[in-house]
């Protein structure tokens, strides 16, 4: 990624419980980079509503003309998307 890129590695868990925090931290990239990669290698369950994250930070990032990638996506993750 270029200099101005960031990748956010996302906890075991991504649930309603860690959506106001993990929400903060993505909204601040969005205002201060051009591309973001979320890293969900690590990512053991994750919910309805961490979904719903990951999708209204890819929305905020595409209009505003911004890069946003999800990489090492845990087979958990894949499954629930699928």
């Amino acid at each position: 990624m270029d200099a101005d890129s960031h990748t956010v590695k996302l906890p075991e868990s991504v649930d309603i419980k860690q959506i106001e925090q993990l929400y903060r931290e993505l909204t601040e990239h969005i205002q201060q980079r051009n591309s973001l990669g979320i890293d969900c290698s690590q990512v053991q369950s994750i919910d309805t509503a961490g979904l719903q994250l990951l999708l209204v930070c890819q929305q905020e990032f595409l209009k505003q003309s911004k890069t946003f990638h999800i990489i090492n996506a845990s087979p958990i993750v894949i499954g629930t998307i699928a």
